[in-house]
């Protein structure tokens, strides 16, 4: 009885998750459809929540399909991160892979594309600790590389 009461808990955490997620990307993208001449989205969630339960592959699939987007997830001192560049905007100098590898160099971490998947399209960053006060920084080194 225990068991599945913590297992029901626990879906509905993540369902909550969830909603709080797609609540904060549905208002980020409310806010950059006003601005046509947005060309890329860099956005850090910031949650209380554990950070595996951060699904960034569902947020990147909410955000509109011709924009490359960059998405951090920092949570109980971690920080993630996954980029996707529509096939459209790949050149050699501006792809997945190119503008996350400052990122992953900055913070000491690794990346990769998801298995079987192009970098140039989807660029991971896996998990890393970092502290609190290094995410503006980060978020920021995202943003200047997007404008080169």
């Amino acid at each position: 009885h225990l068991e599945s009461a913590a297992k029901s808990l626990k879906e509905s955490a993540r369902v909550t998750l969830r909603q709080t997620v797609e609540k904060e990307i549905k208002e980020v993208l409310k806010s950059i459809a006003a601005d046509t001449g947005c060309q890329f989205l860099v956005y850090c969630l910031q949650t209380t929540s554990q950070l595996e339960s951060i699904p960034l592959q569902k947020v990147t699939r909410m955000c509109p399909l011709h924009l490359p987007v960059l998405i951090f997830a920092y949570a109980e001192g971690q920080l993630k991160a996954r980029c996707c560049v529509p096939q459209a905007r790949v050149s050699h100098n501006a792809n997945a892979e190119t503008w996350m590898k400052p990122v992953v160099e900055v913070v000491g971490g690794s990346g990769g594309p998801p298995r079987g998947q192009d970098p140039r399209l989807v660029f991971n960053l896996k998990p890393i600790h970092i502290p609190p006060s290094d995410v503006d920084r980060i978020v920021k080194l995202a943003l200047t590389e997007a404008n080169q």
